[in-house]
């Protein structure tokens, strides 16, 4: 005769369905937030000036297999020795717009942006664990408060 299954426990049934619901909420909310980092990147689109001489620059270095010594993108007068700290963005922005174009660069940002919210609610989680309710609200404060660094253009700063 074959054994007959117990029914769950009550209590393990509300112990699933609680980690099934915060494991969700926090999808959402990291859906949420993504949207709206998303949005806010795409809304203010600002130009950077300094853009295609990154991208030249990365080029350049991606071409010759190293940094460029003398800077032949320069309007001004040009030195006898020129040091671009900044070479290594230039061939990120290089590649990024090799192979994604501008959408390439604009994602991203985007990701950076995800990137750093996901930090910092990381970071808040560890330091307040009891303060689950309010992580929506305070994941949003913290877009808030570091969005103004992504309405300028993306730098290697």
């Amino acid at each position: 005769m074959a054994e007959e299954q117990k029914p769950l426990a009550a209590s393990k049934v509300f112990r699933l369905l609680g980690t099934f619901i915060i494991k969700w909420s926090a999808i959402l909310r990291w859906a949420t937030i993504s949207l709206w980092a998303t949005a806010l990147c795409l809304q203010f689109n600002v130009m950077d000036r300094d853009l295609w001489h990154r991208l030249a620059t990365g080029a350049t270095v991606v071409a010759s297999g190293d940094a460029p010594r003398i800077d032949d993108f320069s309007y001004t007068a040009k030195k006898p020795l020129w040091i671009d700290h900044e070479w290594g963005f230039g061939v990120l922005l290089y590649a990024l717009a090799a192979k994604g174009g501008d959408h390439g660069i604009q994602l991203f940002r985007i990701a950076l942006l995800v990137l750093l919210l996901l930090v910092m609610d990381r970071a808040r989680s560890t330091l307040h664990p009891t303060a689950r309710h309010w992580s929506i609200g305070l994941d949003m404060l913290a877009l808030i408060s570091v969005f103004p660094a992504f309405l300028n253009p993306l730098r290697a700063q």
